[in-house]
């Protein structure tokens, strides 16, 4: 019934007194549930009942901890109250029985209308996987701007928690997620928030994003197949642990703008080859356009970070990768050469020279194939790192042995002039003794003769002088 005005005198504010009076008075009902009979119920199928055949909107079930388990013969149906609230008072234990091959909880609206405000919290369920053939363990159907926090779900066969592509806007807050036969985690839907979590133990993924535009945020995951798998455009992955599972670390399929940011992912693949970070498409639709930088990718089996088959126009930028068994990065060079991976300034193995680094991620380390304008041509380059401006690339990284000479060189194949790739301008930054003939052209290029012992190293720039010739001017 409603309660009466004027306002008590209480530390309750006047807009929380309003609220309480306008809102919930006479139209929600909580109850209490003890497993030792000294609440309202003892079951919290009996309390839900309640509410709901009292035309409650909305309900508050609180359930006791520390005075025996509640064992369930029936999954707890929660339906037809659309602001649901499910606490535990300290951390209550839902246990399943042998043979219970059911989903523990399902929180749903009615399919015609989004419930709203619903919170499961502070409650355990323990399962017993070994001895159930089926059954989840918190599935939310049709809900929006929901809760799920500082809950522990364990041992359950086919997931732990799953929301469907009905449900939307859920938060799962600073859960513990241990051990499944299938995912721990498993996100349908949009513009959820997965956030200070730990996921371990599971057959499958420890978190499978398959709806667009969630976060997943500082959480913890390890012992599953991927720690996380993405198959989702536009999603966060950022600040997450991820170690020690069986394949990758973070795996992002056929995803596009996605931001992978500032992960540690390490020790990965543990049942054989497997990435810290990997990046795959397919051939009807590519993974592309993803960012993925500030990493920490070290002891995996491996690469650091991976760009597997029909992958292109994604940022690989700035990421540490260290230790990991088959190198630092990979990148895929199956696309045209425009539509190619930006990368730059990630840390490669035992790679110490900055420029190296940074041509070495540019560019893969195997036979390279340019579309320079012409006809592609497939070269193999050998110690020393070129730096073009090609005209065609905005910067080029060629490896190469070989010193400029203002005809023609070999490059392993047959011999190219330097215009013939479009070198108008180039800059030698590699080791030279001697300059090479001045001529038309060397004509703005810029070369280090490095001095010998006791002598310095100098720059020169090649110029046409006022007598029509060209000369070497010594610039340091």
């Amino acid at each position: 019934m409603p309660l009466p005005k004027p306002y008590p005198p209480s530390p309750i504010t006047y807009a929380h007194w309003n609220d309480l009076v306008d809102h919930y008075a006479g139209k929600a009902g909580t109850k209490i549930v003890s497993a030792d009979g000294k609440g309202d119920y003892a079951e919290i199928q009996d309390a839900v009942d309640w509410v709901r055949g009292q035309g409650y909107s909305k309900g508050c079930i609180i359930v006791r901890g520390g005075v025996g388990d509640y064992v369930l013969d029936d999954t707890i149906d929660v339906d037809e109250i659309k602001e649901f609230s499910l606490l535990g008072m300290g951390m209550p234990t839902i246990r399943l029985p042998d043979d219970f091959n059911k989903n523990v909880l399902e929180l749903d609206g009615t399919g015609e209308e989004i419930y709203t405000h619903v919170t499961v919290a502070g409650i355990r369920i323990e399962g017993n996987r070994l001895n159930q053939s089926k059954g989840g363990g918190i599935l939310l159907e049709n809900l929006g701007q929901s809760w799920i926090t500082n809950c522990v779900l364990r041992d359950i066969h086919d997931f732990l928690l799953k929301i469907t592509s009905t449900a939307g806007a859920v938060k799962v807050l600073d859960n513990f997620f241990l051990g499944s036969y299938g995912y721990l985690l498993e996100v349908e839907s949009t513009d959820n928030e997965i956030a200070g979590n730990y996921f371990g133990y599971t057959d499958l993924d420890g978190v499978y994003i398959h709806g667009a535009n969630n976060r997943v945020v500082n959480n913890h995951c390890w012992a599953a197949r991927d720690g996380i798998r993405v198959e989702a455009d536009q999603s966060i992955i950022l600040n997450n642990k991820v170690e020690r599972v069986n394949r990758h670390g973070i795996n992002v399929y056929r995803s596009v703008y996605c931001s992978i940011v500032g992960n540690s992912c390490q020790y990965n693949g543990q049942g054989g080859e497997g990435d810290g970070i990997h990046l795959e498409g397919a051939a009807d639709r590519y993974c592309e356009r993803n960012t993925v930088t500030g990493n920490n990718c070290f002891g995996n089996q491996g690469y650091g970070v991976r760009e597997a088959e029909y992958t292109m126009r994604n940022v690989v930028l700035a990421n540490s990768c260290w230790n990991n068994t088959l190198g630092a990065t990979s990148f895929w060079d199956g696309a045209s050469r425009e539509d190619w991976t930006q990368r730059a300034f990630n840390s490669p193995d035992e790679e110490a020279l900055p420029l190296e680094a940074l041509a070495s991620d540019l560019l893969p380390a195997e036979d390279l194939t340019f579309d320079l304008g012409s006809p592609s041509k497939q070269f193999y380059y050998g110690y020393i790192y070129w730096l073009i401006n090609s005209g065609y690339a905005q910067f080029t990284y060629i490896k190469s042995n070989l010193t400029p000479q203002a005809g023609t060189f070999d490059l392993g194949e047959s011999s190219y002039r330097w215009r013939d790739l479009w070198l108008g301008r180039h800059c030698y930054l590699g080791r030279v003794e001697s300059l090479p003939t001045a001529s038309a052209e060397y004509r703005g290029a810029l070369v280090r003769v490095e001095g010998g012992e006791g002598e310095a190293d100098h720059l020169y720039l090649c110029v046409k002088n006022a007598q029509e010739g060209y000369e070497w001017v010594m610039i340091q």
